[in-house]
């Protein structure tokens, strides 16, 4: 999710009670997979879209934006990243994220399972959080 951040890479994570997680964007979070985000118990992902924002995609360089705002993202290998070429990384969207759910993707937008596709998850879903070095 950061850069460098490889699959199998063992990161040290926060684990977080439920009700003592504040959500920021940019955050790396380890969720438990929601049904139909693939195979295996967990799944990272980077906070998007925290709850009550609306979330969209894409402008002609591929930026996401929160309103009308369009968000810097440095972890995402390139800005054209956004705009994919398979699956549901294909789509442009337009998301309100509900009360008590967060937006969430994937840094390597081309080819990964994610809000995109399946919607916001719920907080509860949220184990631990990865603050970078």
């Amino acid at each position: 999710m950061a850069p460098g951040l490889k699959r199998g890479t063992q990161v040290e994570v926060t684990v977080l009670e439920e009700s003592a997680y504040e959500p920021k964007r940019g955050d790396v979070v380890l969720l438990r997979r929601p049904d139909g985000w693939g195979q295996g118990e967990f799944v990272v992902r980077r906070v998007v879209g925290l709850p009550g924002e609306e979330i969209s995609c894409c402008s002609s360089m591929g930026l996401i934006y929160v309103g009308s705002t369009p968000i810097e993202e440095p972890y995402v290998h390139t800005a054209a990243s956004a705009r994919a070429t398979t699956g549901c990384s294909l789509r442009d969207f337009l998301a309100k994220v509900p009360a008590g759910q967060l937006f969430v993707l994937s840094d390597k937008r081309s080819n990964a399972i994610d809000s995109r596709c399946l919607g916001a998850v719920p907080l509860s879903a949220v184990v631990g959080v990865w603050h970078p070095a």
